[in-house]
C-alpha cells in the first residue's frame, strides 16, 4: 500500500492485538508497527483507536514501563485520557494487572467514571476500595476492576 492513513494503520494494529494464538508475539509486532507508524515516511498521527490497541499490546506483553510512556504520549499529544472512557479503561486495565495491592487503580477507575459522569459506578468502585461489598460481589480485585471497566464502558 503506497499511502497509509490512520485507518489502515489501525486495521493492522487491531489485527495484531486481536490475535489469541501467539498473543505475545503479535502484541510485540503491534508495538513495532506503532513505532513504524510514528517515525515512518508518512508520519501518521495516531488517534484514540490507535492508542487503545497500543495499550492493549503493552498489557498483553506486561511491559508496564512502555505502557507508562504510552500514557504520557497520550496526555501530551492527543488529549487528557479522562475525557475518553475507553482510553481510561485501557489505562486502568493495564496498570491494575501489574500493580496489585495498590489503591491507585481504584482511584484511577473512579476518576475515569467521574469524568464520564457515571456516578453509580464511582460509588461502586469506592465501596469496593473500602472493602464494603456483598457476598455476590466478592471476587478478586483484578476481576472486579476489569469486569466493571469493560462492562460499563461498552454500555
Amino acid at each position: 500500500m503506497t499511502v497509509r492513513s490512520c485507518v489502515t494503520w489501525n486495521a493492522m494494529l487491531t489485527g495484531y492485538c486481536s490475535k489469541s494464538k501467539k498473543a505475545k508475539d503479535c502484541a510485540f509486532d503491534a508495538l513495532v508497527l506503532f513505532r513504524e507508524m510514528l517515525v515512518g515516511i508518512n508520519g501518521v498521527k495516531p488517534n484514540d483507536t490507535t492508542m487503545i490497541c497500543v495499550l492493549s499490546a503493552c498489557s498483553q506483553l506486561g511491559v508496564l514501563e512502555t505502557g507508562a510512556c504510552v500514557h504520557g504520549y497520550i496526555e501530551k499529544t492527543i488529549y487528557l485520557p479522562e475525557n475518553d472512557v475507553f482510553i481510561g479503561t485501557g489505562l486502568v486495565d493495564m496498570y491494575s494487572k501489574y500493580m496489585p495491592g495498590t489503591s491507585e487503580d481504584y482511584v484511577a477507575l473512579s476518576n475515569v467514571y467521574a469524568s464520564a459522569e457515571r456516578w453509580l459506578e464511582v460509588e461502586s468502585v469506592r465501596r469496593e476500595m473500602k472493602g464494603d461489598f456483598s457476598e455476590a460481589n466478592k471476587m478478586s480485585r483484578g476481576q472486579f476492576l476489569h469486569g466493571i471497566a469493560t462492562a460499563e464502558a461498552c454500555k
